[in-house]
């Protein structure tokens, strides 16, 4: 994912999207699959910050229990 900011570098106005890029030759690897996505509100540095720490407990909520035996409770795998 790549971000772009407003000519003065004050906030965010978009978001490219894709599946990546070859290191070589910095062209995309799959570009159909692509995505330029136009932020119709200013995106700052503080709303980054929220959406990783969301990002974040969405990643701690979603981890599973390893050391657990049994796989047919759900509730065991769930921490």
């Amino acid at each position: 994912m790549e971000l772009r900011r407003s000519p003065l570098g004050t906030y965010y106005t978009c978001a490219l999207c894709g599946l990546g890029y070859d290191s070589v030759t910095k062209a995309s690897i799959f570009p159909d699959h692509d995505i330029e996505l136009l932020f119709d509100v200013e995106i700052n540095l503080d709303d980054l910050q929220y959406i990783n720490l969301l990002r974040h407990w969405i990643d701690t909520a979603m981890q599973t229990n390893l050391s657990s035996e049994s796989t047919d409770n759900m509730e065991e795998i769930i921490i």
